[in-house]
């Protein structure tokens, strides 16, 4: 059988019980490689591969500047490219769209995590650095 839990870091989540803990054999999965998170993003959000390629970079810069702490997976780059498709917006830094979907979405994901020490305006700021980098 395959068990899935999320780290006790996270908000909601409960220390687990020795006893199953002594049952389990406990596995850290890491982020997908880069191709596959694009090919991912576009069959799921239905977007281009271009978009795809810019959230991925994005959701990844973001990644490499919190590498000591919780950082937001591909389900984000989902997200970001479903609002994209619904909006009929590009990934491109003068889309106020695709800015405030990345705005939205990573802040929420971002800070929905137990980290005290991260300041909601230095998420944005960084997300703002990125888009425009990627973008």
């Amino acid at each position: 059988a395959i068990f899935t839990s999320n780290p006790q870091e996270y908000a909601g989540v409960h220390k687990a019980q020795d006893a199953l803990k002594d049952r389990m054999i406990n596995i850290k999965l890491g982020h997908y490689d880069r191709e596959t998170e694009i090919a991912i993003t576009c069959t799921k959000s239905g977007i281009s591969r271009p978009d795809a390629e810019r959230i991925v970079d994005i959701v990844e810069g973001l990644r490499k500047i919190r590498k000591n702490g919780f950082t937001p997976t591909v389900r984000a780059c989902i997200m970001i490219g479903k609002v994209l498709k619904l909006c009929k917006a590009r990934a491109i830094s003068s889309d106020e769209s695709f800015v405030q979907a990345c705005l939205d979405i990573l802040d929420s994901e971002v800070s929905s995590l137990v980290d005290a020490d991260i300041n909601k305006d230095t998420i944005r700021e960084t997300v703002v650095d990125l888009i425009k980098q990627y973008c």
